[in-house]
């Protein structure tokens, strides 16, 4: 029997400001529909589903007013949170950790080169705040890993990313974009391996 799987925008907020995401292409950061989805369906989602994502298309999962208790929805099923957002501190994850070292959830951190440098794209994001906290969930036990979009400001950072999540037994894992349209077509990596022609 095949697994049902359901990726979810549980909020509708985030505070990077990326300028390929819809937040900003389509709604320019003003304005996007939605709210926070309400504990009583994400368990009628929760029920039905075998596999949860936590991947915001506009939003990121952090943002969610309760996500704990989203979690806790989901403690007997496969569960990915995918987030890139820096508002909260780490603190804030000391819960969310323990719940997902306990159901052995995984969260995928999106950071685009080497911490302590400035991130031309995720605009917003603070990239020493988020990998503390990536090394803290590592500490708490939790299965985190560590993805990194391929743009020209990194392409001759790889090496040296993949040396530091080494040190601190993080995965490792690089995404090929093919969103070269409009203002990311100066953040094109100039390595022809290191992207997908544009779809647009």
């Amino acid at each position: 029997m095949r697994k049902k799987i359901v990726n979810l925008d549980i909020t509708n907020k985030c505070s990077n400001f990326c300028p390929g995401c819809m937040r900003q292409t389509s709604f320019k950061n003003k304005n996007i529909p939605g709210g926070d989805i309400s504990i009583e369906n994400m368990k009628k989602i929760a029920n039905y589903f075998d596999e949860i994502m936590f991947c915001g298309q506009s939003s990121d999962p952090i943002m969610h007013d309760d996500f704990l208790s989203i979690l806790k929805c989901c403690i007997d099923k496969k569960v990915t949170i995918y987030t890139s957002a820096t508002p909260k501190p780490k603190e804030y994850y000391v819960k969310l950790f323990e719940l997902s070292s306990q159901y052995n959830f995984t969260w995928i951190f999106g950071l685009d080169g080497i911490p302590k440098k400035t991130n031309p794209y995720r605009i917003n994001q603070n990239g020493i705040l988020l990998f503390d906290i990536m090394k803290m969930g590592v500490h708490l036990g939790v299965d985190v890993v560590w993805s990194l979009i391929y743009f020209n400001f990194n392409e001759n950072e790889i090496d040296a990313c993949i040396e530091l999540a080494k040190k601190y037994d993080i995965k490792f894992t690089t995404a090929k974009s093919s969103r070269w349209f409009g203002e990311l077509k100066k953040f094109k990596p100039k390595n022809k391996n290191y992207y997908l022609e544009s779809l647009y």
